[in-house]
């Protein structure tokens, strides 16, 4: 998680000080970070290369149908004049950033370019059983234990 604060405003302690300590207020403080990360409607959010792919005309299907399958998406694609070298500009997912392009004829360069928010229904796809167990397993997340 980013950007993340948790404000501690009243907390009423045990009366004796052996009693004291993190085992009375980390547990309570726990379950009050689950149950608010939960209903704050978390999204996932992935790092993206910008990359260029230097190659030939007739390499061209296979630099596309390997971006495709990566999830990359091409926003350039220019000739150099007077050549049959094509260069592609792309984005593409860290996560499939491994380019196995077959052709040894291809030069590509990778840059750091952005993190990408993930699409809602994906982030709630996964938050949903969690949050289905959680309701499921105590009738209260901001109860504190023994109360």
């Amino acid at each position: 998680m980013r950007c993340s604060r948790y404000n501690i405003l009243d907390v009423t302690l045990h009366t004796d000080a052996i009693h004291r300590g993190g085992g009375q207020l980390i547990p309570t403080c726990r379950r009050v970070v689950y149950a608010a990360s939960l209903l704050a409607e978390p999204g996932l959010q992935e790092p993206v290369y910008q990359i260029e792919v230097q190659c030939p005309e007739t390499a061209l299907g296979g630099i596309y149908s390997t971006l495709n399958r990566k999830r990359g998406m091409v926003f350039s694609e220019e000739q150099r004049p007077g050549t049959p070298m094509y260069t592609v500009k792309a984005y593409l997912p860290v996560n499939g950033s491994s380019l196995a392009v077959s052709c040894s004829r291809c030069l590509w360069l990778t840059c750091f370019c952005d993190v990408q928010s993930r699409s809602a229904s994906l982030a709630s796809s996964a938050r949903r059983p969690v949050a289905r167990r959680a309701s499921s397993s105590s009738p209260s997340l901001l109860s504190a234990p023994g109360r």
